[in-house]
């Protein structure tokens, strides 16, 4: 639609500059979604031993927070085990 104002060449110029302006905005977006679970057991007085499970579903385009990441959609599952100490009770 820019064609007859600015001409052929600086109409694809201005297209191809707001396609880059939309790969670089959609590389700071957040869109992820996680559900988790968790569990926790106090085993001593200054101890307690922890386990959790995460799902977490990226969406396309939403995952600044994740280094290298292609643009496509992900889905992951992180288990952690975890023991926590209190000291000088």
């Amino acid at each position: 639609s820019l064609a007859p104002v600015a001409g052929p060449a600086a109409a694809q110029q201005a297209q191809m500059l707001a396609g880059y302006a939309t790969y670089a905005a959609n590389q700071f977006r957040f869109d992820q979604r996680t559900v988790g679970v968790g569990f926790r057991w106090d085993f001593a007085s200054n101890a307690a031993l922890k386990f959790q499970v995460d799902r977490f579903h990226v969406r396309q385009n939403g995952a600044a927070g994740w280094r290298n990441h292609d643009g496509q959609a992900a889905k992951g599952t992180l288990v952690s085990l975890l023991v926590d100490f209190v000291w000088g009770q």
